[in-house]
């Protein structure tokens, strides 16, 4: 104790150092509380995982937590290999049904040529034997007169045939170029779709601010590089810090202590 102590040990009264004056003064009672929790901006911009064919996908780049960025800056760099590989597939089937289109069309416009002629040949056939049919009948022996009005009958089948087979082909020319450029038409398409993932998976920021790495959605922690992420999930936010406000948790021994809409100061951990 204090009292078997020796007397070398216990300091003098006036080595002592001054104590402190405390003043009491009339006053309001305040009552603090520690609460958990963190300042966050009331509004932000956020960046989400677009909607991709794939579920997942991985991060490639990020920038900095907290850098400051500016309208249309690169953010967040999505994996896009899947995607590019599948681009340059469907640029080589965009070729290949090109040239099956090109190459289907001249066969069939060749074959077009050569029924078109058949049918003008059979229509000179006709007007020969129309004009041999065209004697009078008394003019010529009952039988040679009628092997050419039999001639005649088979010039005009021969023309009606000949433009039968023309208009074949060219409906066989209409259809099957509709269904190569249907096919041409498609892998344009699949093209565009391809080059449009490619360029949503690069995120840029759409206004000047302070960019913020949201938290993975289960784990408690900033998203990182390398790591999958999900369609909709929110990975950077831009915060308008011109209002801001705390979102804290309360103690359940500390329910009821503070009525609601009652306004509170608050101090932040330094």
């Amino acid at each position: 104790c204090l009292a078997c102590a020796r007397a070398s040990v216990t300091p003098r009264v006036s080595e002592r150092a001054p104590s402190a004056t405390l003043v009491v003064t009339r006053g309001r009672l305040t009552p603090r509380l520690l609460l958990t929790g963190e300042m966050r901006a009331v509004d932000a911009v956020e960046l989400v995982v677009p909607r991709t064919p794939t579920c997942a996908v991985a991060v490639r780049w990020l920038e900095k937590d907290g850098a400051l960025v500016k309208t249309g800056q690169k953010v967040l760099e999505l994996d896009n290999s899947s995607f590019s590989s599948q681009l340059e597939e469907r640029r080589l089937a965009v070729e290949q049904a090109r040239i099956a289109l090109e190459s289907e069309i001249a066969i069939q416009e060749l074959a077009i040529r050569e029924k078109a002629f058949a049918v003008v040949k059979a229509r000179a056939e006709l007007e020969k034997a129309q004009v041999d049919a065209d004697l009078p009948g008394d003019a010529l022996p009952r039988r040679d007169y009628q092997e050419k009005e039999l001639a005649r009958k088979r010039a005009e089948s021969s023309v009606e045939r000949a433009e039968d087979e023309l208009g074949v082909v060219k409906g066989t020319l209409s259809f099957v170029v509709k269904i190569k450029r249907t096919e041409l038409e498609k892998n344009q398409r699949k093209i565009k779709e391809a080059q449009t993932a490619i360029d949503a998976l690069v995120l840029r920021a759409p206004r000047d601010g302070m960019m913020i790495i949201a938290d993975h959605p289960w784990e408690g922690r900033k998203l990182q590089v390398g790591e999958n992420v999900h369609p909709g999930w929110v990975i950077v936010r831009l915060p308008d810090l011109s209002v801001m406000e705390v979102s804290a948790k309360m103690s359940d021994v500390d329910d009821g202590r503070k009525p609601i809409g009652a306004v509170e100061r608050g101090t932040l951990d330094a």
